[in-house]
């Protein structure tokens, strides 16, 4: 059922370079973001678009993007799940700090409906001094996730 649902959702999403076309040209700038701001920024815009492409170019660890280390269909169901915990009207970078491992956490609040939630971004430098969004913690965005569209 899960995967039934997962798939039905990955229907709604923006894809490219499906069905023998060629893959989604990179973002301007090109992947992962000058900052790890931008990362995030980044991010939250595919996101709210709901654009795989677009959030598989900033998604990743230091090795890169996840695009370049992870099938396709894999990081497509994870971005789903994603996407409809990070649905937002507007969202905002409450603070940033040093975190373990050289990485930057951000405190990001994001506003759906009337619901604000506060969570934890953690980005990463990957290739080419360009950062990355590693993680995030879903578990405050619980209501946002469960919340009918």
């Amino acid at each position: 059922m899960l995967i039934v649902c997962a798939a039905a959702l990955v229907g709604g999403c923006r894809k490219q370079g499906d069905g023998g076309h060629p893959p989604a040209p990179v973002l301007p700038g090109g992947t992962g973001g000058a900052t790890a701001r931008e990362a995030v920024e980044r991010f939250m815009t595919a996101a709210r678009v709901q654009d795989l492409d677009a959030m598989s170019q900033v998604w990743g660890t230091a090795s890169g993007p996840v695009r370049a280390t992870m099938s396709r269909p894999e990081w497509e169901m994870r971005e789903v799940v994603f996407m409809r915990c990070l649905r937002h009207e507007s969202w905002r970078v409450l603070g940033e700090a040093p975190a373990a491992a050289s990485e930057r956490l951000m405190i990001v609040e994001t506003r759906f409906r009337d619901l604000t939630r506060s969570t934890n971004f953690y980005a990463v430098l990957g290739p080419q001094q360009r950062w990355y969004v590693r993680a995030f913690d879903m578990t405050p965005l619980e209501s946002i996730c469960q919340r009918p569209l």
